[in-house]
Order: C-alpha cells, then structure tokens, then sequence
C-alpha cells in the first residue's frame, strides 16, 4: 500500500510502480456478478485461466447461492495496465452500489466495512459483513440472553485484545490501550466470571471442552462464527453481559 499524489487528489494505492512487473500484453481485468440483476460481486486481474480459479470464502458463499457468470472488462493489458483498472474498477462498481467480496479493496469499504468503534462497557451486537447484509439479508444481533444453566459450564475464547481498550476502559481522549494493560483487565474480569460460577457449583472451562454449555466472547464477533456456536448447540454471551448478570444477582 502507498500515497499516490495526482492532480485529482491524494489516493491510497495497492498498484507498484512499473518496474518489475511484465510488459507482455497477455494480462485482462475481469468481474463476475449474477446473472438475474446484474450485481458485480467480484473484480479481478490475470492471464491465461486466472478469471476461472475459486478466491475467498466471501466469493463462493455468492457464487455457489445465485446463478452468476464472468466476463472481461479489457484485455491484451500489461500488468500495470490491469491493476490500474482492476483499482479503478473496484470504486466505479462500489459508486454505482455493487458490493465487492475481494478483500483488498483499496478507496472503497470493502467487505467488512466501518470498524466498529466500541464504547465503555456497552455490548457489541454480533456483525455482519457487507457481504451478509447484501446477498443474504443477515442483520446485526444481540448475543445470548444469560441463562444461568448454560453460564455454570462455560468457557471463555481467547482472543486477541487489540483495539478492545475502549471497550474496557474510560478512556474520553480515546488514547490507545496497550494490548498487554488491556489483556490484564480481561483477566482481571475473567476471574469475577470464574469466582462467580464456582460459588454456585458451576465450572469455567479452560478450552472448549464437549460438556460446555455455553461460550464467553469479550471482543466482537461475526455472525458466521455466532451460527456455528449456535449449530454446536452452545449460548454465545458476551462478557460485558455476563459482568452485568453477575453484578445483579
């Protein structure tokens, strides 16, 4: 990634300069999209039979549910060439409402869209990607209400604690939480959990052992992970929430 000054502005580009890439005009920029209403739900660049090669989860979630099919945008390209229009094509599609499953998408919002900002001790809802709210009509949701059955055998994910400091701590200037400052708060507030559950005959678990009724998450968490806790029969609570539970009883 770098700054790319012009006339028109200051851009963000994933584009390197020319040397070293392939002058041979062998390379085409392509999209696939679906059939039915002509939503470009894939963009990229290649040679020889690059276009027809499977890509991300994002990509065969849309593919394998709707009718769809590629075609090229511009061939006979060098490999400069392409990756300008691959880049310019990614704005031009997101500006006429197309919602793309490529990952890096440089000036556009990309898959998972705004980064959630967290505030202090408030419950995040579990997300979605674009790509769920676009192609699958999936909206954000609540975590589990607590149940005290499924909270006495439970067990607490481990989860990097980056970006989770506002979260956790006041922090009104919004100044950054080392991740160390904020994994000991974590702990701090995972033994409440665990002194809480054990005082009412319950079990916190170490790992996600098969008895385990329900699981403890204190960052965020996308929908597609909630499903498969809750496809393995298990309640997904938040942390936040259970501090809330245990604090009132």
């Amino acid at each position: 990634m770098r700054i790319e000054i012009s006339s028109s502005g200051i851009r963000m580009t994933n584009v390197p300069d020319k040397e070293g890439l392939s002058d041979e005009r062998v390379y085409y920029v392509y999209e696939w999209y679906i059939k039915e209403d002509g939503r470009v739900f894939y963009i990229g660049k290649g040679k020889n039979n690059r276009y027809k090669q499977d890509k991300n989860s994002f990509f065969m979630d849309v593919k394998q549910a709707f009718d769809c099919d590629v075609r090229f945008v511009e061939k006979g390209l060098t490999e400069y060439e392409a990756l300008v229009l691959e880049e310019e094509l990614f704005a031009r599609r997101e500006s006429d409402g197309h919602v793309l499953t490529n990952i890096n998408t440089p000036n556009t919002s990309g898959v998972f869209g705004t980064p959630v900002d967290y505030e202090y001790m408030t419950t995040p809802q579990v997300e979605v990607t674009r790509i769920d709210q676009e192609y699958f009509g999936i909206e954000q949701k609540k975590f589990d209400k607590i149940s005290i059955d499924a909270l006495l055998k439970t067990y607490i994910y481990k989860m990097t604690c980056y970006g989770l400091g506002n979260l956790y701590f006041k922090n009104e200037e919004k100044e950054f939480i080392q991740q160390q400052i904020c994994e000991k708060r974590i702990n701090e507030l995972s033994q409440e959990v665990k002194d809480f559950i054990e005082s009412r005959g319950g079990r916190l678990y170490r790992s996600k052992a098969k008895s385990i009724k329900s699981i403890i998450i204190y960052g965020g968490l996308l929908h597609d992970s909630y499903q498969q806790y809750k496809d393995e029969g298990l309640e997904v609570y938040h942390l936040i929430d259970v501090l809330k539970y245990i604090r009132e009883h």
